[in-house]
């Protein structure tokens, strides 16, 4: 899927893994109904994405494990919009906690910069998590 290769998250290997887990939920193969998918879409196709999970070993704990913009789309709002509608999604679910994880760096600036205008704090952070010098951040943000 073209957002996968163009949202700059993943290694080109990687890819297929996140399309697997995106055409399982296409296919009605998504296992967990705490688990879900969400995407908006514009005049080319798919604008951006977000996958949300409910974490089984916290109480109440919602985790918005992707979320993606394509580069056509960006600065728009869309990113925002995904956020709100994952928000309401784990609302609705009883939720009372969010978190969002991304990784350290220029790249991903301007996402840190939603989550904060959104109420989301860095409350964690795991140095080199994703390799040498890319630390993983963990945003929270009470439902």
């Amino acid at each position: 899927m073209l957002l996968f290769n163009d949202c700059g998250l993943f290694e080109p290997g990687e890819v297929h893994l996140v399309e697997e887990m995106f055409d399982g939920w296409i296919a009605g193969r998504l296992a967990r109904p705490d688990h879900r998918w969400f995407v908006a879409g514009d005049d080319a196709g798919i604008a951006g994405a977000g996958y949300l999970a409910a974490d089984i070993m916290a109480d109440r704990v919602f985790n918005l494990l992707f979320l993606a913009v394509h580069s056509r789309a960006r600065r728009g709002g869309l990113g925002d919009a995904l956020i709100a509608h994952g928000e309401v999604a784990a609302r609705d679910d009883a939720g009372r906690l969010m978190l969002i994880e991304t990784a350290s760096g220029p790249e991903t600036a301007a996402a840190r910069a939603l989550y904060a205008r959104r109420g989301y704090a860095l409350d964690g952070r795991i140095i080199g998590y994703y390799g040498k010098g890319i630390d993983k951040l963990i945003f929270r943000r009470t439902l």
